[in-house]
């Protein structure tokens, strides 16, 4: 679109010095006989007539492009909101298996990987005890959550896997190996316990925390075609 806008700029600038020149050249011209003067209305007649065809040509092309142009600028915007939607809901392992599976069979497969050394996190908070109605508990709920995702964002060891009502799930070691799985938990629920101790309900009831710490081995992955969601499965959870 930048090119066809250059060009369409120099046309425009040939047309106003063609229509200068031609129209000297009919005056200088008037004084002479007929026929010289029929020929060069013509000939410049027919300059300008190629001109505007050429700058209405430019000018639908500009527009075409310009056209497809902001349509792949909003497509390359919405899949890169897209690709950070699913990339905060999924790890970017399950994604890559997810994709292969899709370009394979058309369809979501699922996977199920086994993890030798992994510490899993339980945060249990006292909603039940808030005395809230269900939509104010939402909405107090989500402010901890979103507290305690920046919270495991300031933990690179560490993974958020899901939230079940007031029930927080953290795991270390999954997707990614971690040697100190164990170390990483703990620092993160020492640092959790410490930023809801000031935390209140709007009902005045304080918010407690019950958490706990297991490690062993599991099985994480991806079951099911419907909202696929990244899983951990076994004794330790």
């Amino acid at each position: 679109p930048i090119f066809l806008q250059w060009c369409l700029r120099h046309l425009m600038i040939a047309y106003v010095i063609s229509f200068s020149v031609s129209l000297g050249s009919l005056i200088y011209t008037r004084h002479q006989n007929a026929e010289l003067l029929s020929t060069r209305v013509r000939q410049w007649a027919l300059t300008w007539l190629l001109l505007a065809f050429n700058a209405m040509v430019v000018r639908i092309k500009e527009n075409n492009f310009r056209s497809k142009f902001l349509a792949l600028e909003v497509e390359r915007k919405f899949q890169t909101m897209f690709d950070d939607v699913v990339k905060k809901m999924l790890p970017e392992q399950a994604i890559a298996r997810i994709m292969e599976g899709v370009e394979r069979t058309g369809e979501v497969e699922a996977y199920a990987d086994p993890y030798r050394e992994v510490s899993v996190l339980f945060i249990r908070l006292n909603e039940a005890d808030a005395g809230l109605r269900a939509e104010d508990l939402v909405a107090e709920l989500n402010a901890v959550y979103v507290c305690l995702d920046q919270l495991v964002s300031y933990h690179a060891d560490c993974y958020k896997v899901e939230t079940v009502g007031g029930e927080y799930l953290v795991a270390s070691g999954v997707p990614e190996a971690c040697p100190h799985h164990a170390c990483a938990v703990a620092k993160l629920a020492l640092d959790v316990r410490s930023t809801l101790s000031s935390f209140d309900w709007s009902s005045g009831v304080h918010v407690h925390v019950r958490m706990g710490i297991h490690s062993g081995e599991l099985v994480a992955g991806v079951a099911g075609q419907a909202m696929p969601r990244f899983r951990l499965f076994g004794d330790t959870v």
